[in-house]
This record gives structure tokens, C-alpha cells and sequence, in this order.
């Protein structure tokens, strides 16, 4: 017997549960669909950890000074990312 609520949760997990899309013909192993089952935000202490620790090492893997120079994470496109570079590293003068 097929009750209401079962129907409603069948329909929520199809329909609203997290979905992950990959280019190309590749899988994603149980354990990576695993750790995305938890969320983590801006503001929670791993995720913190976790940026400042890529920072850090970003710095490092340029060959750079931290003392001198950091690392700012940027969201966007390729596009946008090259903008900001140019945009941050030419004299306006150049641009």
C-alpha cells in the first residue's frame, strides 16, 4: 500500500534533493557524493580554515613573499577572472 506521505517524500527526493552535474563522460566516486552531503558556509569555522589555508598556499606555490602579497579567491567566469587580473596587475596607464 502506496500511503499520501509516501508519495509526497518519492516526490521530494526526485525532484528537490541535490543533484551534481559533471561534464564529460565521467563518475563521481561515493565518497566525493558523500562529503558534498554536507553543507558548509562563509561563516562556519572549517570553511575559514579551509580558504585561508588555500590562500596561504596559492601565496606559496607563486613563489611569493606573504608578507608582502595574499591571495583573494574570485567566483566568476574565465573571463572574468583574466578582468580581474589585467585590471589588477597593468598601470592604468596600460589597460
Amino acid at each position: 500500500v502506496i500511503t499520501m506521505a509516501h508519495l509526497i517524500l518519492r516526490t521530494f527526493r526526485r525532484f528537490y534533493c541535490q543533484k551534481l552535474f559533471t561534464p564529460g563522460p565521467l563518475t563521481t566516486s561515493a565518497t566525493t557524493k558523500a562529503a558534498m552531503m554536507r553543507d558548509l558556509g562563509s561563516r562556519d569555522a572549517q570553511f575559514i580554515a579551509t580558504v585561508r589555508f588555500v590562500r596561504e598556499k596559492l601565496v606559496e606555490l607563486a613563489g611569493a613573499s606573504p608578507k608582502a602579497f595574499t591571495c583573494i579567491p574570485m567566483q566568476g567566469s574565465g573571463t572574468f577572472a583574466l578582468e580581474s587580473v589585467l585590471t589588477t596587475a597593468l598601470p592604468r596607464k596600460n589597460r
